[in-house]
């Protein structure tokens, strides 16, 4: 059984929001490797890194503690209880990530000279340090627009708002003549600040004027939020980690090449992103009833289409990676095999589903840290062993080898603390486990 229309309708809402920025981010890609070649479009890639993996730190895991709070509010029409985690996360995400864009700015000399070897980067990593309190609060808002059913207003501004800005920045770029990787890092910048101010204004005309309950579940968000944060940045550190050893090990050239395979393989998560902006709430709301079998049901239907989907993007990209990335220039080919390795892991991280949705909405944060530290050990091990040997193909294995463990490990511990089967194939017997057990 196939999932029903409204959840295909939010899907296809959510896609179109996914889909602009899917485009806006390859012509951005697509620009920076024009504009700047391999070299300084690697120096806007590794300072983009360190923006999005500094906001991770700034929001400590409050965003997805915030949809699952969120979204059981807004299933009991309870607007005040809504509103209170909203303010609650926001206003600590705020002041955490605004140490952080503090310390970091003061320290990029130091990053830029002495750790990247790249002092390009001097000019550059500052204004990415003031976009780091914007993007923590666009995050934030933008899991408030899925807690309330509005993903495609959530992608939009997550996923597409700042990429076409940044698209149009780089363009004003070009027809100037003006190369400058720190002019390019002031209008990321500028862009975070106009999605983030944007998606506070449709958040207040989609949930109505701000209110809130005298009391505060902000002690549950926090303690919710230590393990959501490790697995935020493990996970993403199969991306991240490979093109920051890359900048310390290799050469510029080696991170421009990786960071726009990686980019480009994004393309087949897609369907999964779009489905993860609509099922965490639904999720959420059937555990709250109890409904087990519903979410084990909702899991495993939605990964029959996403893997269907996504079969046919990977083929293209094994097939024709060395194609698409000389549309770049002629520094990127050489890295279709990269590209073509971490294409076929992410088709295996569609196909095991919304899993860690359904171990965060099911108060099973814990279990989702333990695959994330197993995948983010055998990501470290791999860049450290396999990136001196290999280079982009190197980090490219070590990615896929962690986006892979780490996946796989979330399904079966998954299976084991929920009897939540999110494969595409038929139910599985549910283990006699308490379904309210926390991990």
């Amino acid at each position: 059984m196939l999932p029903g229309p409204s959840l295909l309708l939010s899907v296809a809402r959510a896609l179109v929001g996914r889909g602009l920025g899917a485009v806006a981010q390859l012509l951005v890609t697509f620009a920076l490797g024009r504009l700047f070649g391999a070299d300084g479009s690697g120096t806007v890639m590794l300072s983009l890194t360190l923006l999005l993996l500094l906001s991770m730190l700034g929001r400590r895991g409050l965003d997805f503690a915030l949809l699952r709070i969120g979204s059981e509010a807004w299933g009991q029409s309870d607007r005040p209880r809504f509103w209170a985690a909203v303010q609650d996360a926001s206003r600590h995400a705020f002041v955490s990530s605004l140490l952080i864009a503090v310390v970091f700015m003061l320290a990029s000399p130091w990053l830029a000279e002495a750790v990247f070897h790249n002092p390009g980067m001097r000019s550059v990593l500052p204004w990415f340090a003031a976009a780091i309190p914007a993007y923590s609060m666009l995050s934030l808002f933008c899991e408030s627009h899925k807690a309330i059913d509005r993903p495609g207003a959530g992608n939009f501004f997550h996923t597409a708002v700042i990429p076409v800005c940044f698209a149009l920045v780089l363009a004003v770029l070009h027809w100037t003549d003006r190369r400058y990787e720190s002019y390019a890092a002031v209008g990321y910048m500028l862009a975070t600040y106009t999605a983030a101010a944007a998606a506070f204004v449709s958040l207040v005309r989609c949930a109505g004027p701000p209110q809130r309950k005298p009391d505060s579940e902000l002690p549950q968000m926090r303690r919710s939020g230590v393990p959501l944060l490790i697995y935020s940045l493990f996970t993403m550190a199969g991306g991240w980690l490979p093109l920051i050893c890359l900048g310390m090990f290799g050469d510029p050239d080696q991170v421009g090449q990786f960071g726009a395979a990686a980019r480009i393989a994004v393309v087949i998560l897609f369907i999964l992103l779009a489905f993860n902006s609509v099922t965490p709430a639904r999720f959420a709301r059937l555990h709250a009833a109890g409904d087990m079998e519903g979410i084990s049901r909702l899991a495993r239907n939605t990964s029959v289409l996403m893997t269907i989907v996504a079969l046919p993007l990977t083929l293209g990209l094994c097939l024709f990676g060395g194609w698409i990335l000389g549309w770049m220039g002629d520094d990127f080919p050489p890295a279709a095999p990269a590209l073509a390795i971490l294409a076929v892991a992410q088709l295996i991280n569609v196909a095991t589903g919304s899993v860690g949705y359904v171990l965060i909405m099911t108060g099973h944060e814990s279990q989702l840290r333990r695959a994330a530290t197993l995948g983010f050990g055998v990501n470290l091990l791999g860049c450290l062993i396999l990136i001196p040997l290999w280079g982009v193909v190197g980090a490219g294995m070590a990615a896929a080898t962690a986006i892979v463990t780490e996946n796989l490990v979330a399904t079966w511990l998954a299976f084991k603390v929920t009897g939540v089967v999110s494969l595409p194939w038929p139910a599985m017997a549910m283990p006699n486990r308490a379904e309210g057990q926390h991990g």
